[in-house]
């Protein structure tokens, strides 16, 4: 009888060490930390994530939407959803403004595009981001403050808005952020001009070839507009000479 009840616990115990060998992530020695975050990640669903781990979806987002959605939607990693990551603070490892290395890899991009390929709009947005301090040891710098990109740009304000500048293919399918900036309640005025039209010179030095902007009616978008002598009967304005 005693023999009975050892051989069922060995088979017992037989089962679960099966099911915990495909249920558990045993890394490789040399697999990167990143990897093994990853992995571990994508296989359990949850509510919060980890600070690294908000970075690591917010990057493999940026560099390419269309990966992280087929992930997500298709093979159904337990990646956050895309609302989600809007309202975490922007990835930590590309700066605000413009970043040397993002451009010069959307210009090694554009010049395998065909002209049509080239023809794209400029999309930009303002949405809301949490109020806090966060150490970028990537950046050795503190996050959170208000940061317009570039050198002296930074204003000791905490800021709760981040303005994006997105540009997107219109007869092919390709999207690409351009730029980002964090303000406070709202990036306007003269600065909102400038980052505007620099957002514009910038995709056209690069070989794209802009042809319309894209915004909602947000009270900075409908003064830029006003600015630009935009109307019903004149819907369009000629970017030549930018305003320093």
């Amino acid at each position: 009888m005693r023999i009975k009840e050892l051989e069922a616990q060995v088979e017992d115990l037989t089962r679960k060490f099966k099911d915990l060998q495909e249920s558990v992530i045993i890394p490789a020695t040399n697999a990167s930390i990143h990897a093994v975050k990853f992995a571990r990640m994508i296989v359990n669903t949850r509510q919060s994530y980890s600070e690294d781990e908000k970075i690591l979806a917010q990057n493999i987002n940026y560099m390419s939407t269309k990966s992280y959605n087929f992930m997500r939607d298709d093979l159904l990693f337990a990646l956050p959803h895309k609302k989600t990551l809007l309202r975490w603070r922007p990835i930590r490892s590309v700066a605000p403004g413009f970043e040397k290395k993002v451009l010069n890899n959307l210009e090694q991009i554009v010049k395998d595009m065909s002209p049509n390929e080239r023809i794209c709009e400029i999309l930009f947005d303002e949405i809301g981001i949490k109020n806090d301090l966060t150490y970028n040891a990537k950046r050795d710098i503190i996050d959170g403050f208000v940061d317009y990109g570039g050198d002296n740009n930074r204003e000791p304000i905490i800021g709760n808005k981040c303005l994006f500048f997105m540009i997107k293919g219109i007869i092919s399918k390709w999207k690409y952020v351009l730029s980002y900036v964090v303000g406070k309640d709202a990036v306007k005025g003269p600065t909102f001009v400038k980052l505007f039209h620099e957002n514009i010179d910038v995709a056209q030095k690069l070989g794209l070839d802009v042809k319309a902007v894209v915004c909602d009616q947000g009270p900075s978008n409908v003064r830029l507009a006003s600015s630009l002598n935009i109307s019903q009967e004149t819907p369009y304005f000629i970017e030549n000479v930018h305003p320093q």
